[in-house]
């Protein structure tokens, strides 16, 4: 049978290593390719579900406001139902959370209920310094009223949130509505977790043959 010649093998098995190398590494890059496009398209749809859905709540509360004013209630009683109401509400498939903040600062933070009774300000200060930026992100959003959108993370260990906010305007305040959504349920509740793990053994499976 007719061999390579020594040094015409070693260049073969060099060829055939760097191919595999690169094949290997085209299929590593497709995978991280296509895991950011899915990221990318869960955090637009649920961007988009968050808009709609403080949109269609800033409208309500404003219209059910002033319908309770003309029916003769004080506002500070049509604060109180609006904000019992709206803790009440689940959004997005019970996945995300409403808050509600005020040039004074918090009106209804589940934050707040959760965790330390000193106020949101100690608790984000103790946050490995997310706090001071994420208040003053916030903060600013409160000011300039509008809609908008942002990524903020409360706490190191669990990730950013997706927010949107819209300022409900009312004849003595305003509000301002923030609808969040962690990031993990937003990759979780797309599925993408699982089609992550399957295309990095698919890539992994594919670098063993």
């Amino acid at each position: 049978s007719h061999t390579l010649p020594a040094p015409a093998r070693t260049i073969h098995t060099i060829l055939i290593a760097c191919l595999a190398a690169v094949l290997l590494a085209l299929i590593w890059w497709h995978a991280a390719l296509s895991i950011r496009q899915m990221r990318h398209r869960a955090q637009d749809y649920w961007m988009s579900r968050q808009t709609d859905l403080a949109g269609m709540l800033a409208l309500e509360v404003a219209t059910d406001f002033s319908a309770g004013l003309e029916a003769g209630l004080t506002q500070q009683r049509l604060e109180l139902l609006l904000l019992q109401k709206l803790r009440q509400f689940r959004p997005l498939d019970g996945q995300g959370q409403i808050f509600i903040w005020t040039r004074q600062g918090p009106l209804f933070d589940p934050r707040l209920e959760r965790g330390p009774k000193d106020g949101l300000d100690a608790a984000l200060s103790r946050q490995q310094g997310h706090g001071a930026r994420n208040l003053a992100l916030l903060a600013e959003a409160v000011a300039q009223g509008g809609k908008g959108k942002g990524d903020y993370q409360w706490a190191p260990a669990t990730g950013p949130e997706l927010v949107c906010w819209e300022s409900i305007r009312l004849p003595a305040d305003t509000w301002t509505l923030f609808i969040a959504t962690p990031q993990s349920a937003v990759l979780s509740s797309q599925g993408l977790q699982l089609r992550v793990r399957t295309a990095l053994a698919a890539a992994s499976l594919a670098s063993l043959l």
